[in-house]
């Protein structure tokens, strides 16, 4: 009963994810899958940093964006091929300003959840391809101000990700490289003050969304240590404004 209940929570959140949530992580521990009932917990540190393409009403410019994330990884296998997982924590962006005398937003901490599937098609020895699709989504909110206005603002920021992989397992070290595509969306809403009288002055939103993320090479490393655990880094991107940085430390359940 139990397991069933693991297997369809996971399956549901894998599926609303893939229809409209979701924002990329880190590829993390590709060098197999976990095997049938065997989990694997991780704590991961996630640096993100994006050039998006917005459109949407309004005419499309580009912006970047860093984020910050801190987020916990439950694996379970389904079987010896696929795992699915689950992803909870907390998650920030920051928004360079292009305003005059306004300060960058600098989001708060909000919470931030996501989950995905890792299929392994083809095993050759202690190498083999994988495949990963997965999302996670949050909300960040903040303001910025000059000398007369505050601005009030909330992203809600989504995007999808999925990832071809080699990975080799060399002594204790397993060693991945891979090609990811990221599609993203989400929703910026704001309201404006007036300073001297706290006044809302004006109210209004704006979708954006890019489908024309390039792809990115990706790769990684996991350190086996004693005990089923594990050690992991992870880098991605092509420059230093559309960068992933990911550090990860995870144990096995023990079989």
């Amino acid at each position: 009963m139990t397991k069933r209940i693991v297997i369809g929570t996971f399956c549901l959140l894998v599926s609303v994810f893939v229809v409209r949530e979701g924002i990329a992580q880190s590829l993390g521990n590709v060098i197999g899958t976990e095997g049938q009932t065997a989990y694997r917990i991780a704590a991961e540190y996630n640096y993100i940093g994006r050039i998006v393409d917005e459109s949407g009403e309004t005419s499309g410019e580009k912006f970047e964006i860093t984020s910050h994330r801190f987020l916990i990884k439950g694996s379970y296998g389904l079987s010896d091929f696929a795992d699915l997982f689950l992803k909870l924590g907390a998650a920030n962006l920051k928004v360079p300003t292009k305003s005059p005398g306004f300060d960058d937003f600098n989001g708060d901490t909000h919470f931030a959840y996501g989950g995905g599937i890792k299929l392994r098609p083809m095993k050759m020895g202690k190498s083999g391809f994988f495949l990963i699709g997965q999302a996670v989504a949050f909300t960040s909110e903040g303001s910025v101000q000059d000398n007369h206005f505050r601005i009030n603002n909330k992203y809600e920021w989504r995007e999808y990700q999925s990832a071809l992989a080699f990975a080799s397992q060399i002594k204790r070290v397993n060693l991945y490289l891979g090609l990811e595509k990221i599609w993203l969306d989400g929703k910026h809403s704001w309201t404006s003050y007036l300073l001297s009288s706290n006044e809302a002055l004006a109210k209004d939103s704006q979708d954006f969304s890019d489908d024309q993320q390039s792809l990115r090479p990706v790769i990684g490393f996991d350190f086996q240590l004693p005990q089923n655990y594990s050690l992991s880094f992870e880098v991605g991107g092509i420059g230093k404004d559309e960068l992933t940085l990911m550090l990860g430390f995870s144990q096995k359940s023990l079989r």
